[in-house]
């Protein structure tokens, strides 16, 4: 007999489905800031790119919708920029994604 084999193609999405969350839900995770919370059209923003960064997300019909850890990656990405621009004052800015 032979044995036939699929191709394994990697997908980031597949198991994020059980861990989606919309935008005013992870809004709900982050921290306050001045005692507000940080608004969902904010992370939105984010997903456009922010310093050259961008949160990356999935469009479910209508809803926008993000994981806990696409935020990490969003917030680590951040902080490597940061930084890399305080070790070196005339980095040019990051092109917009």
């Amino acid at each position: 007999m032979t044995e036939t084999r699929e191709a394994v193609v990697y997908d980031p999405y597949r198991n994020a489905c059980s861990e989606l969350l919309t935008l005013s839900q992870a809004a709900k995770l982050l921290p306050r800031k001045n005692g507000r919370r940080i608004h969902p059209s904010t992370l939105w923003r984010w997903t456009r790119g922010f310093r050259g960064v961008c949160l990356q997300y999935v469009r479910v019909g209508r809803f926008i919708m993000i994981t806990e850890d696409w935020l990490h990656h969003f917030f680590t990405e951040l902080a490597k920029l940061d930084y890399e621009r305080s070790r070196s004052p005339k980095l040019k800015r990051r092109r917009r994604c």
